[in-house]
């Protein structure tokens, strides 16, 4: 699960720094387009990490609640 929520921390990162990037260059230009990306970033920004907190979380919940109990048993049985 560590390795999971590090690949989407990285790629959220990714993300937001080329929205950021993307919204700097159509303001450079002077492009019509310009303050909504930068609006969309800061949506983005706020609202991305939440969303992803939001999986994560109930991922592990589901997983204490026998969702995904028979798969972890396989790979402690495998281990053995």
């Amino acid at each position: 699960m560590k390795k999971i929520k590090k690949i989407l921390a990285i790629l959220m990162v990714i993300f937001l720094l080329s929205l950021y990037v993307w919204s700097f260059v159509a303001a450079l230009q002077a492009r019509p387009e310009a303050n909504e990306m930068f609006w969309a970033a800061v949506f983005t920004t706020i609202f991305l990490p939440i969303l992803l907190h939001i999986f994560i979380w109930t991922a592990e919940w589901l997983r204490g609640r026998g969702v995904d109990k028979e798969a972890s048993e396989e790979k402690t049985e495998e281990k053995k």
